[in-house]
């Protein structure tokens, strides 16, 4: 990575909400449409992969953690549409 990219990329990380307070209670828990089962547990993969990497203290509402929750969640609701049918 050239390094005026990764200055860039730098500058926008620290800039960057990181937490939202009670995050949590602004997932919807019922108002998810059908999604790809698929894509979102390509998606919680990614997730995870940048909460691996994060060098933060992590706390549940940092935005990473509310964005996991959120796409477990939907996963939760596309499998109940599943087996449905």
């Amino acid at each position: 990575m050239n390094v005026h990219i990764k200055d860039r990329r730098n500058a926008v990380i620290e800039n960057a909400i990181q937490s939202i307070a009670d995050g949590e209670i602004l997932i919807p828990k019922d108002d998810f449409k059908y999604y790809d089962e698929r894509v979102i547990a390509t998606g919680i993969a990614n997730i995870c992969r940048l909460c691996k990497e994060c060098n933060d203290n992590h706390n549940e509402n940092c935005v990473i953690a509310l964005t996991r929750r959120a796409l477990e969640l939907s996963s939760t609701w596309a499998g109940a549409f599943n087996e449905k049918g």
